[in-house]
């Protein structure tokens, strides 16, 4: 197994203090990690107004990220500005506790399965947009109400809107 180096012995470079290379980074963010990569490679750290940043790039990258060092790594760190809008999602859970729920959920998402849902999909939202006419919809909450009917019917096997309802409450 292939282990990360420390922070310090990563090819890259902080920049400049405190400001590290935030504004090339501004300048053009897609320039200058393409330009890091050809430099350093699939990994390399940074600093970004005084934040110390790796960059792991590429399929090789993300093995050693997912799979191989997943226990030395904090989706929460990165993500945690997320907990407030979604909770303890399987995004920011961790350890032990994403693998058991990644577990449960695997079945539901499996490409066979996925594949019977389109049909179903189609048809929840072609009758949702029936009822959409020439009015002023919020949209933020006609989605929201969209994503339950279609979870509450595939993943519950729910079929009317009175048991959609129940189940948002």
């Amino acid at each position: 197994m292939r282990q990360l180096k420390p922070a310090e012995e990563m090819p890259g470079s902080y920049g400049l203090p405190i400001l590290g290379e935030t504004l090339e980074i501004f300048r053009d963010l897609y320039l200058f990690v393409w330009r890091r990569f050809q430099q350093h490679g699939s990994v390399f750290k940074t600093s970004v107004m005084g934040r110390k940043r790796a960059y792991l790039i590429g399929p090789d990258a993300n093995r050693l990220i997912l799979v191989e060092q997943a226990e030395h790594m904090s989706s929460r760190i990165g993500w945690y500005f997320l907990e407030s809008t979604f909770g303890n999602n399987i995004l920011l859970q961790e350890g032990e506790e994403h693998r058991l729920t990644r577990r449960l959920m695997y079945p539901a998402f499996h490409g066979k399965a996925i594949a019977t849902y389109f049909d179903t999909i189609q048809n929840i939202v072609q009758d949702f947009l029936k009822d959409w006419g020439q009015r002023t919809i919020p949209l933020n909450s006609s989605f929201r109400q969209l994503t339950l009917m279609v979870a509450t019917r595939l993943f519950l096997g729910s079929q009317n809107k009175s048991e959609v309802e129940q189940t948002s409450q």
